[in-house]
């Protein structure tokens, strides 16, 4: 068998309201939208490189694909959901990196899939016809995901394009959920659990976690900020400076945490609405998105994590280049929210899901430019101190060059009085 490839003051610092979502710092833009130009390229690259892997297998000839010693359909199970997971994840990736780890994990876990069928359907088969229903299962389920990375190698800016990833999503999940099925037929799976968990509800837990988390960030926050403002020994500028930092960073995790709670909200809706009309719910055929959402949501909650830890290391002031990064997340990882939350919203839920994420974007793009003015006002009085000192220092050579001066005149003076006296000896 082969393996797979491989003033000084808060007003100052922080900006006005005016074209507050619009980000004024370098590629910050990148953190919210997927890269244009080279980096599509990129993503087309290694999403042909993850079709063609998974191609190879599918391509081999059968006896050529590793058989495991110890399997059970419920291995196949655990791999399945483990394609459906990573669709997930490619479905509503946003950025040219998220689309390419998630096109990776993809490609890898259905190659994993691809070998665990073909094990089943050899050693657990009854019969050649139930082997070859799994096998070609297997085979559709993997053609699925194929089509699914060609997709993702469009722009995602484009709307077309988005409608085109979700179909061939869904059409992975149909296809994985016909594998499952053709488990039923094999002896001994009257008890095998298809279903998995209840992956709405899960999808709920989550964004309730975040949803506290993000309480717990603001009165961090709230009580750093009062405990530095407290504080006799820091100098006025100092003080201003982390205000204005925390103040924007208390700005993000509150815009962040409407966001999650209207999230939230429209989870709670769709889950209650899937108990009284099962049939009319979409979403409910499809984990992929479950898990899309599941995913964006704990990705949130890491980076709203982070950004508290960088803001309070920012005021410590062990830099604030964390903070920026802290805050590139949180743009990231929101946007990715948003996407897997609008995807089964209605129109009204949608829309509010946009307004809460301009909030976000507004609260981003404050928090960098505040770093930005905090730095120049730094950088400001690093200038002026060394100035300073080069004119204290300039003083000093100024004042010791009129010494030498004197002191040479001085012994001059000590010289011309000798010579008189002598004169004056002689003359006797």
């Amino acid at each position: 068998a082969r393996d797979k490839p491989d003033d000084a003051s808060k007003q100052k610092i922080m900006i006005s309201d005016e074209g507050s979502f619009k980000i004024m710092v370098g590629d910050f833009k990148q953190a919210t939208h997927t890269t244009e130009g080279s980096g599509m390229v990129k993503v087309e690259k290694e999403l042909e490189h993850c079709k063609q892997s998974i191609l190879a297998w599918l391509n081999d000839n059968d006896n050529n694909i590793p058989i495991y010693e110890n399997i059970s359909a419920e291995d196949l199970v655990k791999s399945a959901r483990e394609v459906m997971t990573a669709t997930g994840q490619l479905r509503f990736a946003s950025t040219q990196d998220d689309i390419i780890d998630s096109g990776k994990k993809a490609s890898s876990e259905t190659e994993k899939m691809i070998k665990v069928a073909n094990t089943v359907s050899v050693k657990l088969a009854p019969d050649p016809t139930v082997a070859q229903k799994i096998h070609d299962a297997s085979k559709k389920s993997a053609t699925a995901m194929i089509n699914l990375l060609e997709a993702s190698k469009e722009s995602r800016q484009n709307p077309a394009t988005n409608t085109k990833i979700e179909q061939c999503s869904e059409t992975v999940t149909i296809s994985i959920t016909e594998l499952l099925g053709s488990l039923k037929l094999l002896p001994n799976t009257a008890d095998l659990k298809i279903e998995g968990e209840d992956l709405e509800s899960k999808a709920e837990e989550e964004l309730k976690k975040c949803s506290q988390i993000l309480e717990t960030a603001k009165q961090n926050l709230d009580s750093t900020k009062s405990r530095i403002q407290s504080d006799p020994s820091i100098e006025k500028m100092s003080l201003d400076i982390n205000a204005a930092l925390l103040t924007a960073t208390m700005a993000i995790t509150d815009a962040t945490h409407k966001l999650v709670n209207t999230a939230e909200t429209a989870q709670m809706e769709r889950c209650n609405a899937s108990v009284t009309n099962k049939r009319q719910m979409k979403y409910n055929t499809d984990p992929t998105w479950s898990n899309g959402l599941i995913n964006a949501t704990t990705q949130v909650t890491a980076s709203i994590q982070q950004l508290v830890r960088a803001a309070n290391d920012a005021v410590e002031g062990k830099g604030q280049e964390a903070l920026v990064t802290a805050t590139r997340n949180v743009a990231q990882s929101t946007t990715n929210l948003v996407q897997a939350s609008k995807a089964k919203s209605n129109a009204t839920v949608a829309g509010k899901l946009t307004a809460a994420a301009k909030l976000v974007a507004n609260a981003t793009s404050k928090l960098v430019e505040a770093s930005n003015r905090a730095n120049e006002m730094r950088n400001t009085q690093n200038e002026d101190e060394l100035s300073n000192l080069a004119a204290s220092d300039e003083s000093r050579v100024q004042e010791l060059e009129q010494q030498m001066k004197i002191l040479k005149l001085e012994n001059e003076l000590d010289k011309t009085r000798r010579q008189l006296a002598r004169l004056k000896r002689r003359n006797k």
